[in-house]
């Protein structure tokens, strides 16, 4: 308690304000609460700009909203013994009926015929959120098909064509494989295909095809490769999480720049990326960087319960996407993560 109060307050006024101050310290907000806090206030942000056709997407520009709606109907599910809320079942109904012949998605309505290996994988490990006990088999067969002599996936979206071989597609694939318990059909060609393409500073690299920054490609890549206890997988990973570390920021978060882009992805979408990969990292040597970067996400949470995505990097100015659905579904997933491991 302050002394200058004690000056200026009649003795037994300072009594009644020394226990309201007690009181108040009692009553301060827990970590744990301001994490569910954001999370329920994430989800109605989600939930209040959902369409009428289920899609959870942005409003101004529906140029990923299949791949949107998948990010952020995540975000709303939790265990598989909850029953999903009325917005998650009806984004699912919209996911639904996006489904193309093999039950697998594109990024947007337009090639809903086609086959994005990204967005299948999300949609695939979205489903498997919410009946882990079903069999995948069936639905990924034309994944397990499409595997490169080398093991690694080309994207198959028919809108990127400059380069198809990311390794962040195949950080994806193998990630959906393992958490629905399904194996690849050579696994370990895979991993050393993506062991051959991380960089020596740590990273997978970046294009502005996906969102321009190196925590896109670490964010499915670390994910994936977590499942394997080999030498390479685990040396990657170290490889990876020390470049992480190393490139926080003081204020507990990442950003990234890129190219010299005039549009960039926020540092609350890239802080998001970073600490969805760290989560998979060795817990002992990363969880104070996850922490820092948690705290910095409850701060920048906006009134309306959204989080700035900053913009897709997409080369030409004449076209403006915007990312506060992927950055809140993201931030949402990296906050329910912290949360179930206090």
């Amino acid at each position: 308690m302050n002394n200058n109060l004690r000056r200026i307050l009649p003795p037994h006024l300072f009594g009644i304000a020394f226990l309201l101050s007690l009181f108040t310290l009692g009553c301060t907000e827990s970590k744990s609460d301001k994490i569910e806090n954001a999370i329920q206030k994430g989800r109605s942000f989600l939930e209040s700009i959902q369409r009428g056709d289920g899609a959870i997407a942005d409003t101004s520009n529906p140029l990923f909203d299949t791949w949107e709606t998948i990010l952020a109907t995540q975000a709303l599910v939790d265990s598989p013994s909850d029953q999903p809320s009325e917005p998650a079942k009806a984004a699912l109904s919209y996911l639904k009926n996006n489904e193309n012949r093999h039950g697998l998605m594109c990024h947007n309505q337009k090639c809903r015929r086609e086959i994005c290996l990204e967005t299948s994988a999300e949609y695939v490990r979205l489903l498997n959120m919410i009946r882990p006990e079903a069999d995948y088999f069936g639905r990924v067969i034309p994944v397990l098909q499409a595997q490169k002599a080398n093991g690694s996936w080309d994207i198959g979206n028919p809108d990127v064509r400059e380069a198809i071989d990311f390794p962040s597609v195949t950080g994806f694939v193998l990630g959906m494989l393992n958490v629905c318990d399904l194996g690849a059909n050579d696994h370990n060609k895979a991993i050393e295909w993506l062991v051959a393409q991380q960089h020596p500073e740590g990273h997978w690299g970046k294009s502005w095809e996906y969102y321009g920054c190196t925590s896109y490609a670490l964010w499915s890549i670390i994910g994936a490769l977590s499942a394997y206890d080999d030498e390479a997988s685990t040396t990657a990973i170290e490889k990876a999480q020390k470049y992480i570390l190393n490139s926080q920021k003081i204020d507990g978060s990442w950003y990234e720049k890129g190219n010299e882009l005039r549009k960039v992805p926020s540092s609350e979408l890239q802080t998001a990326l970073m600490i969805n990969a760290l989560q998979n990292c060795n817990p002992t040597k990363t969880q104070d960087a996850i922490d820092k970067g948690i705290d910095f996400l409850l701060t920048q949470q906006s009134p309306d319960g959204s989080w700035d995505g900053g913009y897709f990097p997409i080369e030409s100015q004449r076209y403006v996407k915007r990312e506060y659905v992927v950055a809140t579904a993201l931030s949402i997933l990296a906050l329910k993560a912290s949360r179930d491991a206090i």
